[in-house]
């Protein structure tokens, strides 16, 4: 899918690129991969507002794979691009995952998405990954079943619907 606003712009098909090899690191677990395609320095801001810098996205990355178990798989929909005044290009991205996790007592598929602008900034000829904000939409799943992914997993607990907004 071509993101709406930079129809055919060389610079998104690199950056899309830059998804494939995330996506790639990701299954592969590879925290040095995911960490060269992001930028020195790399930041979140949470939507709490907290904002976490590279170091701590790193740490962040090590903890998700530590939890997480293998396959782990991410696709990264672009939704759409616009250049930022200083050059970047932000992405609004739909992303999707899925990995295992040992939750009460057993091995079990969680699943995931959200939505997210991820802003893109080139540095020596390569587009690197420079920030995630306005975090939202998150959903998850565990074994299929919807869970409040504000809280931690209880198998008892009934299947999630958010409130209507």
């Amino acid at each position: 899918m071509v993101a709406p606003g930079l129809e055919g712009d060389a610079d998104v098909g690199e950056i899309r690129k830059q998804y494939e090899r995330m996506a790639r690191a990701f299954a592969a677990r590879a925290v040095d991969s995911i960490a060269t395609i992001r930028t020195a320095d790399f930041h979140a801001v949470l939507p709490s507002g907290d904002r976490y810098d590279a170091a701590q996205m790193l740490d962040v990355l090590q903890h998700f794979f530590v939890q997480n178990k293998p396959p782990i798989r991410v696709w990264f929909t672009l939704r759409n691009a616009s250049r930022t005044d200083s050059g970047e290009i932000a992405i609004q991205v739909f992303q999707q995952g899925s990995r295992y996790q040992d939750l009460a007592g057993r091995k079990r598929k969680v699943e995931h998405d959200v939505t997210q602008r991820e802003t893109w900034r080139r540095e020596n000829g390569v587009w690197k990954f420079h920030s995630v904000d306005s975090i939202g939409n998150p959903h998850r799943w565990v074994d299929g079943k919807p869970i409040d992914p504000s809280k931690p997993f209880d198998p008892a607990a009934p299947p999630y619907q958010p409130a209507a907004q």
